[in-house]
């Protein structure tokens, strides 16, 4: 039966663009038979109908009769349209069934002809290592509705590469699940675990955005993989709930198990400030990431040389890092202290051998008077320093603190990094002062200007060189720079060399910059002992190389003109990388 909509016109008769002059229907439908569906519309009256029905006009009874078959004449042609419309949408539908039959069948014949079935079984193993193994948890179940099990896959497109990738025990290495509600993720991990055999595997256990985990089901995965805590390579496991996660460490504990083959280990939860005893053996532990998670860690670890450790406490963080005596890397972001709720945190003094330091500001207390993190520290081997606030929320970096901790380790800093943090010019100035053999500089600007707060420029400004006679030349060029005018004369971070930007809007001071500290002739001469009186002298080597990368909108203007007026220090040897 036709719907409503079908049998009755339901909007306005007045709105509908009428023909401008009678149609005549005529569609061929078959060019072969010469099949054809037509019909005349030249007697449909168009004006005198919609007249009619604007005026309010009611036929007698024998107008009603005409006005009668004219409805079950148009009635008529209506009905052999639908009839002709569903024949040709049926039509329509085996075609696209055979198209889409013949679109897998060319697929089928593409993948037999495919140059890769070609390829010898090592090369092959080679790149199913790379999509399998890319990842801890790589295979892993998303959602009670989503997977991404590319082992799976992999194996199931044909009988050889099945094969291939049943014979690799690697390939079945590295598994997950963020998601407590799939019954299927327990068998998930038994297979896994049965097809690498002996190899040490990756795994990933995250249900810290699970709104109601399944303990059961948490508990069933952390039975099944302590089982083979033997090869435990890399392991991650996330819940808000500290508890889970000392649930998967205590059968370890209680047994007194060790784990051999452990080289990373990533845990992560809502902050607690109970102090969670670690006495596992770990002989080739090397990274370890800890969110939330105050571990004990018993004894000195030598082997770890990457340290993450986040929202802890300064004394928590102090605790760790001096049973890691041998970190090269080592990124921090203590807890808020507004989190405290019986006093300020204390640390001990310790040195840290770190090389690089990565300090993330994101929940560090901002206010004035706080004990600082810096303040406890001493980086006597720190080559690279990166500090960060992703939020850039932040109004006080404790900068006296940072520079009293690199002074304090006399600094041999080479490498510093800025991102998203907006330091005032004093600030900057100060910070620059620590660190005088620095010769690569990273600065990425904030997102979104901040309301207070100076933007690339300021950065760029306290680096222009001080002009001497000595140095003007064919690119000529003062610049004005210090914030105090017993400093004016004394050129900050006086090695650079490279130069890395990452700004929301193109800055000419970048071209006062590079004219500055342009001095081909220290490249070319032999610097072995005028480097030397130049770094006596505290004057700058020659830029080397510069990149700026704009991520502002409609930029692109600024940035050719700035590209086109860095060409001739490029054609003299400058390195210069312009990105949008």
């Amino acid at each position: 039966m036709a719907s409503l909509d079908e049998t009755f016109y339901i909007r306005s008769i007045a709105q509908y663009l009428w023909p401008n002059k009678p149609l005549s229907t005529c569609l061929d439908l078959c060019a072969k038979c010469g099949d054809s569906f037509q019909f005349d519309l030249q007697e449909l009256k168009y004006e005198e109908t919609i007249r009619r029905v604007r005026s309010g006009y009611s036929p007698d009874g024998s107008e009603r009769a005409v006005y009668s078959k004219q409805l079950d004449d148009a009635q008529r042609d209506m009905d052999r349209c639908q009839s002709e419309l569903h024949r040709l949408q049926s039509l329509s539908r085996e075609l696209v069934a055979q198209q889409d039959l013949l679109r897998v069948y060319m697929a089928g014949i593409r993948s037999i002809i495919s140059p890769i079935h070609k390829l010898p079984l090592e090369l092959l193993g080679e790149i199913f290592e790379y999509i399998c193994c890319g990842d801890i948890g790589i295979n892993c179940i998303i959602s009670k509705a989503e997977k991404r099990l590319p082992t799976l896959a992999v194996s199931g497109v044909c009988v050889r590469w099945y094969n291939v990738v049943t014979s690799m025990p690697m390939l079945w290495s590295s598994f997950g699940s963020k998601a407590m509600d799939n019954p299927s993720t327990p068998s998930l991990f038994k297979v896994f675990l049965e097809r690498s055999r002996l190899h040490p595997i990756d795994f990933k256990i995250d249900v810290y955005d699970c709104e109601s985990p399944d303990d059961d089901c948490f508990s069933s995965l952390i039975a099944i993989v302590i089982e083979n805590s033997h090869r435990w390579r890399h392991v991650e496991i996330a819940a808000q709930e500290v508890y889970m996660v000392e649930y998967a460490l205590e059968p370890l504990i209680n047994v007194k198990q060790h784990l051999p083959a452990l080289v990373s280990l990533n845990l992560r939860s809502e902050f607690d400030d109970t102090l969670s005893s670690f006495p596992i053996d770990c002989p080739v532990l090397q990274s370890l990431t800890l969110d939330g998670v105050p571990l004990d860690l018993k004894y000195p670890r030598p082997k770890v040389t990457y340290l993450n450790l986040r929202n802890l406490y300064p004394d928590e963080i102090s605790r760790v890092i001096l049973h890691c005596p041998n970190v090269h890397v080592l990124e921090l972001e203590p807890a808020s202290l507004e989190r405290w709720v019986e006093g300020v945190p204390t640390a001990p003094n310790i040195n840290c051998n770190a090389l690089e330091f990565k300090m993330d500001y994101g929940r560090v207390d901002h206010h004035n008077g706080t004990p600082c993190f810096f303040d406890c520290m001493t980086f006597p081997e720190l080559s690279h320093l990166v500090l960060s606030d992703p939020g850039s929320e932040g109004e006080v970096f404790h900068t006296a603190s940072l520079c009293s901790m690199l002074e304090r380790g006399s600094s041999r800093l080479t490498h510093l990094s800025i991102h998203f943090i907006p330091l005032t010019s004093i600030e900057l100035h100060r910070l620059f002062l620590c660190v005088p053999l620095v010769t690569t500089l990273e600065v990425e600007e904030p997102p979104k200007p901040h309301t207070s707060r100076p933007d690339v420029s300021m950065v760029l400004k306290s680096l222009v060189a001080p002009s001497s006679s000595d140095d003007e030349g064919v690119h000529g060029g003062e610049a004005e720079v210090g914030v105090d005018k017993d400093e004016e004369a004394r050129c900050l971070l006086p090695r650079l060399e490279d130069l890395r930007l990452v700004t929301q809007s193109c800055t000419m001071m970048l071209l006062e910059l590079v004219r500055s500290r342009w001095r081909p002739s220290l490249l070319t001469a032999d610097n072995s002992s005028g480097l030397e009186d130049t770094m006596a002298n505290d004057a700058c080597v020659c830029l080397q190389k510069i990149s700026i990368r704009c991520l502002g909108e409609d930029e692109e203007e600024r940035l050719e003109v700035l590209q086109e007026r860095l060409k001739e220090f490029k054609e003299e040897g400058l390195s210069v990388e312009v990105l949008s």
